[in-house]
Order: structure tokens, then sequence, then C-alpha cells
């Protein structure tokens, strides 16, 4: 396939996008101005085209994410419920508890300071109100 048919076929899926969830491109330039140009949800500078992210139940358009995150979205399958999971998770590790041990990671690559900071970061956030399932 040609650059000049990728260009094509990739403005073609852009315009059917944006008719299936019934915007313009000028809602979504609207969205990326009020976004500051970034991911709704990692914040991260867009560099590509950003993904226009819908409910999968309702099919109304919420924002623009990147691709990761658009991706991690629906991997979670937009469930509140999962992702909590998935935030309580990080916050408490399971394998170290398991197993008893204090300090992981691979030899030679833990790095002290990252590790003391990720441990601070954890105590701060476990501290704030997380909402619980049922919220």
């Amino acid at each position: 396939m040609s650059k000049a048919q990728k260009k094509k076929r990739s403005f073609e899926r852009r315009e059917r996008t944006l008719r299936d969830y019934g915007i313009s491109q000028n809602d979504v330039n609207k969205v990326r101005e009020f976004q500051n140009n970034r991911c709704a949800i990692c914040r991260e500078i867009f560099t590509k085209q950003p993904h226009v992210d819908h409910s999968h139940v309702t099919g109304e358009f919420r924002g623009l994410t990147c691709k990761t995150c658009n991706f991690a979205l629906g991997a979670l399958k937009d469930d509140i419920t999962i992702l909590k999971r998935a935030i309580e998770y990080i916050l408490n590790i399971v394998a170290p508890r398991a197993l008893g041990i204090r300090k992981f990671g691979l030899p030679g690559k833990v790095n002290e300071r990252k590790f003391h900071r990720e441990q601070k970061r954890r105590t701060i956030v476990k501290k704030s109100k997380l909402p619980q399932e049922g919220q």
C-alpha cells in the first residue's frame, strides 16, 4: 500500500469515526484545546492524532486520549470496578507480601532512590481517599 493510499485510508477512517459519534472536526479541535493538547488520562502532550474516546455502553464522546490510554481503557473494559482493582493492585503489590520479600525487582535494577520515592507515593495515595466500590 502506497503512502498516499495509507493517508487516504486514515482520513476516511477518521471521518467515519467522527460521523459515527455525531461530532465534527471542529468539536474535536475544541476538546483538544480544552485539554491543552494533552491526553485526558496521562496528560502527555499529543504527538500524534488523538483517539476519540467514547463510552461503549452509551456511545457518548468522552474526550481525547493517546493510543496507550485508549487501549488501556478498552483492555479494562471501561469497568470502574476493574480500574479500582488495578489501582489497589499497584498500591498493594501481592508478590512481596506473599513471598515475604521486602525489596523486589531485577538484580542490579532496583534504584534505591526510586524505590523509596515509590514507597512514599504509595503511602500518600493510601492515606488519600480512593472511591470505594459502588460509589
